[in-house]
């Protein structure tokens, strides 16, 4: 902490409130980072098929070349196939992204709806008193259930 802040004061909590917020900006901008990359990898791959499709068309159709261009290929179909694997595993890996993504607005919203005083009436809400145990919560909070 900075000299002159108290502990437990207002200006500690305006602090560690910035610092949070500050460290879910920077996450924010890691995932997307990680997004952009994977994207462009996916870019990459999908250009790397595109070459590997025109040779095939092109140089491996021609006839002659006996057993090289036989071999030449069979190496060319079998990086063809690679990266088709590889695409759809990028495929796969940018749509769990956004699935994450999507995840981590709708926790956002949430908490600022909690921030904002909005509870949404959660069954295990703490009342004026003594705490409640665990125990208490759920009894409580299943039998609000219950009653509604």
């Amino acid at each position: 902490m900075e000299a002159g802040v108290e502990a437990g004061s207002v200006a500690e909590m305006e602090m560690i409130e910035e610092h949070m917020r500050l460290m879910t900006v920077k996450d924010r901008h890691v995932r997307q980072q990680d997004y952009l990359n994977t994207l462009t990898d996916l870019k990459e791959t999908e250009e790397a098929i595109n070459e590997a499709k025109h040779y095939l068309a092109t140089e491996c159709a021609s006839p002659g070349g006996g057993t090289a261009n036989y071999h030449l290929q069979r190496e060319k179909e079998l990086e063809l196939t690679e990266l088709m694997q590889k695409k759809e595993e990028l495929q796969l890996l940018l749509s769990d992204k956004e699935n994450e993504e999507e995840e981590m607005e709708d926790v956002r919203r949430l908490n600022l709806v909690r921030q904002q005083g909005g509870g949404g009436g959660s069954p295990f809400q703490r009342g004026q008193s003594e705490p409640l145990s665990s125990s208490q919560r759920l009894l409580s909070g299943v039998s609000q259930w219950l009653r509604s």
